[in-house]
């Protein structure tokens, strides 16, 4: 035991020691090894609002109070430089009143009467909350014009184009069990060129790619951030930085440049190149037709007791389509119109997963994330819907060559709202719901064939002009059955091919996915079999 002991004492006396020396030359340390921001005594190496920032039980805190506000949000400076590409660790705990943040790569801002302690840049939120979304951990652009860069949980872009999800890390139930409520949080930032990745507790918390050519930040501030409003606090420690030399990153930097001016002058013209695969495309070259911003949409919180997980992405007013290619192409493509009520969009389950499941059967697919928004108005977000989906078709016709696509063998599926859309493409007498914008609108906006999944399908008179037609539904849904036939029996009228499948079960909203109780998710044997039929490779 008294080996033991004289063992951890001395050990104990290597890192007291080893510490004291590290914070004697934290400021001078080279690039590649952790240094030590903090000394954990007072606020030497920080500059920030002195009524508001002080050092207790050897951990920053900052406080407002009644008495003691801040005049705007106020920051608490680290004076040590501007790294470009880092690593940063600390640990934060807050209040839970708390939306104050951690600042990377910012620059200074002007100041709020005596508040002279202001900077603007990416912001890395602290919160005491585990609700998504309102949870710490995501980029906030602190001091700029495009809001929440990337949500807890995303891997995102952000182009001249605006944001595109890219894939979701992370459920919200995931997110809520890595935050600890009223504890200590350990965060760790590291930026390398245009790419930023944030963990929480050890786990990849979101991943982060700025291509924008003229917003995106390279270097700057790193600071704490005190909100303004209510009186509040916030704690940190532990506070380390290791910069990377420019090798490490193995030129990120430079690429991500020459990939967001590509992308940039790809979308701008709209179709002057064809997309690469897994690119978003801009429908509109400017605004789209009545809208007032470009917002490419935000994908809501999961929602409770989901078994499975549905990306829903509301609020777009920028529409854009992506191309994802079949390795073995036969000729053919097909454009595919998630559903959602003109409120959101189902963009894996009506959208990827469809297109997956076309790429197998050798078709290329375009998905579209056509406007939705949650504002009342039906009938102007159906008009809006369209105007997008027939803008998409007369890009891809405009650019068939070059996406190997064959004379007569552009079609489109839709689901849901998607279906109702798909459906006003099928019966299109060749007139646009808006004016002509570029040579793109030269090519028609027709499709060869059509695939409706539980469409909504009310108001829609089936005529002659109706292209080869298959239709899914279910006894059991909300969508009168019923109704559905009615349209089948228009088409049949019209001599139309048509195919109608009404299943005794399987409700609404399946996609792909199985359904308890229910063969629903057959419908893709007998759609295989329509497209062979009608659009053969």
């Amino acid at each position: 035991m008294l080996a033991i002991m004289k063992f951890n004492a001395s050990r104990f006396a290597y890192i007291v020691i080893l510490l004291i020396a590290t914070a004697s030359v934290s400021f001078a340390q080279e690039d590649g090894d952790f240094k030590q921001l903090f000394n954990g005594k007072d606020l030497t190496g920080w500059d920030g609002d002195p009524r508001l920032w002080t050092v207790k039980d050897g951990v920053i805190h900052g406080e407002t109070t009644k008495e003691k506000r801040a005049n705007k949000n106020t920051f608490l400076i680290w004076k040590g430089g501007e790294p470009k590409d880092f690593e940063l660790k600390l640990s934060f705990r807050c209040n839970a009143v708390n939306n104050s943040g951690i600042q990377y790569r910012s620059r200074s801002a002007k100041p709020a009467g005596d508040n002279k302690w202001r900077v603007k840049g990416y912001q890395h939120e602290i919160r005491n909350e585990n609700k998504f979304p309102n949870v710490p951990g995501f980029i906030f652009d602190e001091g700029g014009k495009r809001g929440r860069l990337c949500l807890a949980g995303e891997k995102a872009e952000w182009t001249a184009d605006g944001k595109q999800l890219l894939e979701k890390l992370l459920t919200s139930e995931q997110i809520r069990d890595l935050i600890k409520i009223d504890q200590w949080n350990d965060v760790r930032i590291i930026a390398k060129g245009n790419h930023i990745q944030h963990f929480l507790n050890g786990e990849l918390y979101l991943d982060f790619t700025d291509k924008h050519p003229k917003l995106a930040s390279q270097e700057g501030l790193i600071a704490l951030q005190l909100h303004q409003g209510k009186p509040m606090w916030a704690e940190f420690k532990d506070i380390m930085l290791r910069k990377f030399s420019g090798a490490e990153d193995a030129g990120a930097e430079d690429a991500g440049a020459e990939d967001a001016g590509a992308n940039d002058a790809e979308t701008r013209d709209n179709g002057s190149a064809t997309s690469k695969p897994g690119q978003a495309m801009n429908v509109w070259p400017d605004l789209a037709p009545g809208e007032t911003t470009a917002e490419t949409g935000t994908v809501e919180p999961d929602r409770p007791n989901e078994k499975r997980r549905v990306t829903r992405i509301g609020k777009v007013t920028k529409p854009t389509f992506t191309f994802y290619p079949a390795k073995k192409p036969n000729g053919s493509a097909v454009l595919v119109l998630p559903g959602g009520g003109f409120r959101i969009l189902a963009a894996d389950l009506e959208g990827t997963e469809i297109a997956d499941w076309l790429n197998q059967n050798g078709y290329h697919a375009f998905v579209l994330h056509y406007r939705v928004s949650p504002d009342k108005g039906a009938e102007m977000k159906r008009v809006k819907a369209i105007q997008d989906a027939q803008r998409t078709v007369s890009i891809i016709r405009s650019k068939a060559e070059q996406y190997g696509i064959s004379e007569g063998k552009l079609g489109v599926i839709g689901f849901s709202a998607g279906g109702y859309t798909a459906a006003r493409l099928l019966g299109a007498d060749g007139s646009r719901q808006y004016k002509k914008v570029d040579a793109a609108d030269e090519q028609p906006a027709k499709v060869d064939f059509g695939l409706l999944l539980y469409p909504a399908v009310k108001g829609i008179e089936p005529g002659h002009q109706f292209p080869p037609t298959f239709i899914v539904h279910t006894h059991d849904d909300y969508i009168p059955a019923g109704e559905i036939a009615m349209f089948y029996a228009g088409l049949k009228k019209a001599k139309v091919p048509a195919e109608l499948h009404i299943y005794s079960s399987g409700g609404h909203g399946y996609g792909l996915r199985p359904r308890e109780g229910s063969n629903v998710s057959t419908w893709t044997n007998h759609a295989e079999s329509f497209l062979k039929m009608h659009a053969p490779g």
